[in-house]
């Protein structure tokens, strides 16, 4: 976690950086135990449980997601837009949470890995109920530069969630939407029998990879000038179930930059 409360029976927080140990304590804002501060030269300042760890929030991020954080947040700040790390709401605590417009409060989570697609609608759909518009980022990785990619079930909620795109952070306020494209492959005909009828039959053809996607690349976009609010029903599918969401995403058509 990058900002810990100064006293547990507050909401005032502080930022690892501009924090000192000689502050000490500070409190977790979730579940109010004591954290401590942690810096170094080679890692982003945050604050971290003491063990044992029980409470969930703030464990399994990485430098990379801290970093993917801060970075944003100090964008943010230098373009004038009214913005808070990690900011405590009803049921929901975002990574960064800021006005749209000076006006139109919106989150950004940075996704882990290690969320799964239950949770993932649950906080969506709080965002909805709590009028806040969530952008769901990833980090950019160059596996989705390869010509075949296995997508995570969270991916391919956010991808149905978004109309056929992730977005991923590459830098400063620059995101990459990615769109997870079917594979087709051609397979040669052939003839088999079932067991007991003794009749032909005939397999082959298009079959769709089931576990593989293409990833399209399209141009990059600016976090503040491209996207936009989007206030969007519940849907339903054959296999898949979206919650009403608000969603803060890039609404034009966008061209590739290169199909792989």
């Amino acid at each position: 976690m990058l900002a810990a409360n100064i006293a547990p029976e507050t909401s005032e927080s502080i930022i690892a950086r501009a924090a000192h140990k000689s502050d000490a304590p500070f409190f977790c804002p979730e579940c109010g135990a004591e954290v401590i501060l942690r810096q170094g030269n080679r890692r982003i300042p945050h604050f971290a449980h003491k063990p044992p760890v029980t409470c969930e929030y703030g464990s399994g991020e990485t430098e990379a997601h801290r970093q993917c954080k801060i970075a944003i947040f100090d964008e943010l700040r230098a373009a004038g837009v009214p913005c808070e790390l990690e900011k405590s709401l009803p049921g929901a605590r975002p990574d960064i949470f800021f006005f749209w417009n000076q006006e139109v409060p919106c989150a950004i989570e940075v996704q882990r890995s290690d969320l799964s697609v239950e949770i993932l609608a649950l906080r969506t759909q709080r965002y909805h109920e709590l009028g806040v518009f969530v952008l769901w980022l990833r980090l950019f990785d160059n596996r989705l530069g390869e010509a075949m990619y296995a997508p995570r079930p969270w991916e391919m909620w956010l991808h149905a969630a978004y109309f056929g795109r992730i977005y991923c952070w590459k830098d400063s306020l620059r995101i990459q939407p990615v769109s997870l494209a079917s594979i087709t492959r051609q397979e040669d005909y052939r003839t088999w029998y079932a067991p007991g009828d003794g009749e032909a039959r005939l397999s082959g053809g298009q079959r769709t990879l089931k576990r593989y996607r293409k990833p399209i690349l399209y141009q990059e976009c600016h976090l503040l000038t491209d996207f936009r609010p989007r206030l969007l029903s519940a849907w339903e599918g054959k296999n898949l179930s979206l919650p009403p969401r608000r969603l803060f995403l890039v609404q034009t058509t966008l061209p590739t930059i290169h199909p792989v």
